[in-house]
């Protein structure tokens, strides 16, 4: 029974490893209509999603030979602290670029007008 639970266990993290890539690829290649324009303002985590998503490639010794002790090891030793560094990363991207946090008085007198805030005032002067 063991034997067939560890097969079991093969084939779900082949099923997570191909649905990963396929969002992986969805995610870096269709942004929808309006924000497309400006991905790295809309989106700024983009990147860090795909990197999580392509994480789970580390368990493809554990695909190959679900039954070896070893191929376990490394996925147990390595699969859950990336994916616990890429989550980080991912709270940090949010509360760090979209929420700004860590702004701080100085910063906030003198703000300077990068090539992608100057064409969103351009936007927004014509359309209003």
């Amino acid at each position: 029974m063991a034997q067939g639970v560890t097969y079991f266990c093969g084939v779900a993290a082949a099923i997570y490893i191909t649905t990963s890539l396929v969002v992986a690829a969805v995610r870096w290649f269709h942004m929808c209509q309006p924000y497309d324009e400006h991905p790295e303002y809309y989106y700024p985590g983009r990147p860090y999603v795909i990197g999580v998503f392509l994480s789970s490639l580390f368990l493809i010794p554990y695909v190959i030979q679900p039954g070896s002790t070893d191929a376990w090891y490394l996925c147990r030793i390595f699969f859950l602290p990336i994916t616990i560094f890429h989550f980080t990363i991912l709270l940090l991207a949010y509360f760090g670029i979209v929420m700004q946090w860590r702004r701080s008085r100085a910063s906030r007198r003198a703000k300077p007008i990068t090539r992608l805030r100057r064409d969103l005032i351009i936007e927004n002067q014509i359309f209003t």
